[in-house]
Parts: C-alpha cells; sequence; structure tokens
C-alpha cells in the first residue's frame, strides 16, 4: 500500500547551467524579486536588486532595463512636485526626495551602477508581476508607481499576451547586444494583486505566463523558474502566507529558497552556502555578557571559521564578520 500524500509536490526543473559565487546577478520586478535576492545576498552572491525599486508591470520593466541600457541621466524633467517631494514616475517611492538635486542624484547613481553592472552581468532575473498597468495622461507613458496621485490623472490598461510579449522581446533583444552571453530567467509572482478583482488578477497572470512561455520558446537565453506554480500549486495553503493572505511567509520563502538552490546551484556552491549560513547563525548570537571570556573564546572560534571559508572561497567579502568578530 502506497502511503498517503497530502499534496501535489513540484520536483526541481533542470538546468542546462549552474550558478556560484563567482557570477553576477541581476533582479528586477516585483517584490518577490526582493525576496529572493535578499536570500542570494545573505549568501554573499554578487547581485544588484531591482535599481528602480519594486517594478510590477511589464512594459514598465522592460522600459527600464531600455533606460539602464541607453538613457545617459534622469534629469529635473523627469520629477514631479507632489506633497512636498520631488518624485519619478519611473521609481518608486524610495527615491522620493524633498530636495531636487538629493533625489536626482540617488536616480542617477542608480543607473549608473546599473550601467556598469548589465555589461558583464551572467544572470538577469525578470519577476512580473500584473500585467495591470496605469497610464499617465499627461504624458500617455505607462507609470512605474502611482505615488498615491489622485486616480483622475490616470488611465488603467490591460495589457494582452501579445503586448507584453513584444515589449519584453525587443527589451531582450537590445540586452542581448550589449551582453550576448547573459542568461535571462523569468518567474511568475507568486503574489496576488486583488486590490481590484480576483478576476482580473487571473486573468493578468495568464497573461504574462503566456508570454514569458512564448519568450523561452523565441530565445535559447531565457529560462522560467516556477515560483508562482510552488506556491500556488505545491504548498497552496494559506498557512504559507502571511496575516494577509497575499504575500508568502518566511516558511514559504525558505521552501522556495531551497527549491532554488536545488535547482541552480552545485554541490560546492551548496556547500558553500552552508558555510555561509553557519556564520550568518554566530553573527545573531545574543550574549548575556559580551565582556566575558567565554563569549570571546565564542567570538575567536567563529573567526577561524571566517579565515577558513575564506582560503577555500577567496572571491567573497567577509570585511563585516572579521570585523565584528574581531571586536
Amino acid at each position: 500500500m502506497e502511503p498517503l500524500s497530502f499534496r501535489t509536490e513540484i520536483h526541481p526543473m533542470k538546468y542546462t547551467f549552474k550558478i556560484n559565487h563567482t557570477h553576477k546577478l541581476l533582479f528586477i520586478g516585483s517584490c518577490f524579486a526582493d525576496n529572493l535576492s535578499k536570500k542570494l545576498n545573505q549568501h554573499k552572491f554578487n547581485t544588484l536588486n531591482n535599481p528602480f525599486g519594486v517594478l510590477f508591470n511589464p512594459a514598465s520593466i522592460a522600459q527600464r532595463i531600455n533606460d539602464i541600457l541607453f538613457k545617459k541621466n534622469y534629469d529635473e524633467n523627469d520629477l514631479t512636485y507632489y506633497n512636498e517631494e520631488w518624485i519619478s514616475f519611473k521609481h518608486h517611492g524610495s527615491f522620493s526626495n524633498p530636495d531636487k538635486q538629493k533625489c536626482l542624484h540617488q536616480i542617477n547613481s542608480k543607473l549608473k551602477e546599473s550601467k556598469i553592472f548589465i555589461k558583464n552581468v551572467d544572470f538577469v532575473f525578470i519577476t512580473l508581476g500584473t500585467s495591470i498597468a496605469y497610464q499617465l495622461k499627461s504624458s500617455k507613458e505607462i507609470v512605474s508607481n502611482c505615488h498615491k496621485f489622485p486616480a483622475s490623472h490616470f488611465v488603467k490598461v490591460f495589457l494582452s499576451a501579445d503586448e507584453s510579449l513584444k515589449l519584453l522581446y525587443d527589451c531582450i533583444i537590445n540586452v542581448n547586444k550589449i551582453n550576448p552571453n547573459v542568461k535571462i530567467i523569468f518567474t511568475l509572482s507568486p503574489i496576488r494583486y486583488i486590490k481590484d478583482d480576483f478576476i482580473e488578477n487571473s486573468l493578468s497572470k495568464a497573461h504574462l505566463r503566456i508570454a514569458i512561455h512564448e519568450l523561452t520558446k523565441k530565445f535559447s537565453s531565457v529560462f522560467y523558474f516556477p515560483a508562482f506554480e510552488i506556491l500556488m500549486d505545491d504548498l497552496r495553503d494559506y498557512r504559507f502566507y502571511n496575516p494577509d493572505k497575499i504575500h508568502p511567509s518566511e516558511t514559504a520563502i525558505d521552501y522556495m529558497w531551497n527549491f532554488f538552490s536545488q535547482a541552480f546551484f552545485n554541490a560546492e556552491t551548496m556547500k558553500c552556502n552552508n558555510y555561509i549560513k553557519d556564520i550568518n547563525m554566530a553573527l545573531l548570537h545574543k550574549p548575556k555578557n559580551k565582556d566575558s571570556q567565554l563569549y570571546k573564546l565564542f567570538k575567536d572560534k567563529q573567526l577561524k571559521k571566517v579565515y577558513n571559508i575564506m582560503q577555500s572561497y577567496p572571491y567573497l567579502d567577509f570585511k563585516n564578520e572579521i570585523k565584528f568578530f574581531s571586536t
């Protein structure tokens, strides 16, 4: 008699390549991209995450990638003064600032960093969130962020699968001209955008999934990671969501990270990740007495671990850890 099964499991996908700590990875898209890049940062991977802040729709994502490739700088014409601060409809609110020059400096610093990074990036992860977008009436441009402007300033648009495909196809062509060796991995955010309607969310995700599928057929360098299916079909339970019942819980993110690791890392990379995880756990240690001899011995032990890891993986940066365990 076969054991009872209470869920449908998705088995790790096999890719023709592996990712390791010497690679450069760019993440762009919805807040789910933040979840994955955060895990990679914790494990010392060389990443650049959302240089414009979170982006949700394929038009904004394609346009911002094209900005990295072709736009020299943002200027005052790209900013709008609203609610006592300068904002950019191309950027997340974290870039907004009451000082116009500080706002532009932060925006252009990230643009400059992105231009350098993308020329030699090995992997670009693009996470699509929704095909529902908002077009600014005054400029006819689809915005990346509405910044709580009155709804009367915008027209709601629903990007079809073909429209999303065309935008992203042209964007990938442009990236390949700058960096022909890059691999692009799409994910579809499992986070539901239900502010307007559950039915619209389902249709939106379907359009995006079709567009991604067509892109993987058109480009040998484009791949798909099933984040959407893992949460919606494998975990498939509100236990794996935050109290808002929309965003994945830490348990779900950890499960996704394990799936990601098995799909993209070889045994050596996973071994390195385990060493780094051990050091990260030690950094969280809260001693009762920081001046005790016991805690000093603990830090000395961790410092030796760090130096041993550096001997095996000299390309990893442990400056902060060495400073922490040395003081």
